[in-house]
């Protein structure tokens, strides 16, 4: 069986016709789009990762192109591919906000003669981002396109880059590039060659979740709700991964990966290769951190396992294996994705990546159910025995939790401030509208405020996805998807927090060895607070460094700078298809 469609797509809709010709030319020039004129004022090229072709998507007088999910609303007859073509558009003409029906995640363009409707999935693996110009629309699942193929390239939003450096934040749907904006996850945007509509939601993790939140669960509950994410998580392995190989993983060692590991190579039975980030070779926990990569790694036997030393200057040059996409790449897996490559086929690349956010519990959940039960309540909860650590921080935690959220400031899934080296302006900026996040997240209904900022500060998936599609590589995220969410969402808190993990180690008793599932400690590969620096800055970064760094830099800055300032000085580099090849090492090389 073939992987399911997982498609890149990028349109242009104008109102007259003659606008597009010079977009055919360039789009040809590039070898990387099958081109489409389903009308005289649409230009759309398609560019399919590997796996299923897409089928061809037709219904009175519209058009359908998916980026993703193709293949779980629109059956293989011709009959009932035709009721089920009709049955989308309808909604998403004239119903958007019951889009929700559609199972699982699905995400597309729909194109009439004279308007289109974006739908980005519940979840949003595939991005998509809208840029508009006098004379026309432009609509893209990656921001390299619209550097490549406009005419007029947008320039570099600074604030944006400056914060995605995290990996998490894209300020107000804002993006690394000036006036494109993004689609966030579950909602869809209507759009004709005259404007652009506003973005409406239609999906909500707590809403459509199977059933609501309770305090006081029934005993059965972390039992059904263990099984039930043990089997959405081996579906979406069994869908995802190719079974004639070329499937990589980033194993850490840790509860998510090592779970995911083991059903993909058990019950999925799919072929897998791993690659771990390890502390460098003199570090005194390096053997600790092998003992958990070795104990999963016997039981999977990978078909190839690249096991990447990193100290803290090697973190820093592994930016420099990234493509230049003109996006900041901060995470080493993706830069390092690069090499893998080369040295292996590989056409699926998943990880365990949210599982933290959802079911992580000990610095996600805290600030969610905190606030819902009282001080009392919270320490008759807590397990008797192995957790007088936790037992000691709750008091202080509780209190500061009902505090925060007095104050109308509870804490945010992603930093308040821009580090000191961001230009003041820029920093302000950001400060106002973090606050006003703090705000709005103190508003919330839901008693999962947290986790549901933490769901929609998704800067990290369109990371991952430029880079992935960059190198044709599909893309799996079991965790960050549709049921996986609605099944957190429906879960006591108690359940996601005590103890963390707890679902997980739960449910995969039986798959991974207690050394791995008991976990506690999150893998480390660096740990210096200040590295040398001293080296120029270069000067387009003026717009987004403080002039005095810019003028003389110092000789030593904190990790988290030094960090900002290469990933910075990577993605403001031109847009090419890859790096130098000089800049290309074996991937399990020491940096």
């Amino acid at each position: 069986m073939s992987l399911p469609p997982l498609v890149n797509v990028f349109a242009i809709h104008a109102r007259h016709p003659a606008v597009l010709e010079p977009f055919v030319a360039t789009m040809r020039a590039t070898a990387r789009f099958e081109l489409h004129r389903p009308f005289d004022t649409w230009l759309v090229g398609i560019e399919p990762l590997p796996g299923r072709a897409p089928g061809r998507c037709q219904a009175e007088g519209r058009r359908v192109f998916f980026a993703e999910g193709e293949d779980l609303v629109v059956p293989d007859g011709e009959h009932g591919r035709s009721a089920a073509l009709l049955r989308l558009c309808e909604l998403t003409d004239n119903a958007p906000t019951r889009l929700a029906e559609l199972p699982g995640d699905v995400g597309f363009l729909l194109v009439s003669r004279t308007h289109g409707s974006v739908v980005r999935s519940a979840a949003g693996l595939v991005p998509w981002y809208i840029h508009r110009t006098t004379e026309f629309v432009a609509v893209s699942t990656r921001l390299a396109h619209f550097s490549r193929l406009l005419p007029n390239p947008p320039g570099i939003d600074a604030l944006v880059h400056a914060s995605w450096t995290d990996g998490i934040v894209c300020p107000n749907a804002r993006t690394p590039l000036v006036g494109v904006s993004a689609v966030q996850a579950g909602h869809v945007v209507k759009l004709d060659s005259d404007r652009v509509g506003s973005q409406l939601r239609y999906w909500d993790p707590a809403r459509n979740a199977r059933d609501g939140p309770s305090l006081a669960p029934p005993a059965h509950a972390v039992r059904t709700h263990a099984e039930q994410l043990r089997s959405l998580l081996l579906a979406r392995l069994e869908r995802d991964l190719d079974p004639a190989g070329g499937n990589l993983l980033g194993l850490s060692g840790g509860v998510d990966s090592s779970c995911l590991a083991a059903l993909a190579v058990g019950p999925a039975a799919m072929p897998l290769m791993t690659f771990s980030f390890l502390p460098a070779r003199h570090h005194p926990r390096l053997a600790h951190s092998l003992r958990f990569v070795d104990s999963i790694a016997d039981l999977v036997a990978p078909v190839r396992q690249w096991r990447i030393h990193l100290d803290e200057q090697g973190r820093l040059a592994s930016h420099l294996r990234a493509p230049r996409l003109g996006i900041p790449v901060p995470h080493p897996a993706l830069s390092h994705l690069v090499g893998f490559r080369n040295e292996e086929e590989i056409r699926v690349y998943t990880g365990g990546e949210f599982a933290d956010d959802l079911f992580g519990g000990a610095f996600v959940l805290w600030h969610d159910w905190l606030r819902e039960l009282s001080l009392l309540s919270v320490l008759q909860r807590l397990p008797t025995r192995g957790r007088r650590p936790v037992r000691r921080r709750v008091p202080v935690r509780w209190v500061s939790a009902r505090w925060r959220q007095k104050l109308r400031r509870p804490m945010l899934p992603y930093r308040l401030r821009l580090p000191e080296l961001v230009r003041p302006e820029l920093r302000e900026e950001y400060r106002v509208w973090s606050r006003d996040r703090q705000r709005a997240m103190a508003a919330l209904p839901s008693p999962y405020r947290y986790l549901e900022m933490s769901r929609q500060a998704d800067g990290w998936v369109a990371q991952n996805w430029e880079v992935c599609s960059e190198l044709g590589v599909r893309r799996s995220l079991p965790f960050y998807c549709r049921d996986v969410m609605e099944l957190a969402f429906s879960c006591s808190p108690l359940e996601l927090a005590m103890p963390p993990k707890n679902l997980l180690r739960q449910g995969f008793r039986s798959d991974v060895p207690p050394l791995n599932l008991e976990r506690t400690d999150k893998g480390s590969w660096t740990e210096a607070e200040t590295v040398s620096w001293g080296s120029q800055i270069p000067d387009r970064l003026a717009g987004i460094v403080r002039s005095d760094w810019m003028q003389t830099p110092p000789l030593r800055v904190s990790l988290e700078a030094a960090d900002v300032l290469t990933c910075l000085s990577i993605s403001t580099e031109p847009v090419s298809s890859f790096p130098p090849a000089r800049l290309i090492k074996k991937a399990n090389e020491d940096p």
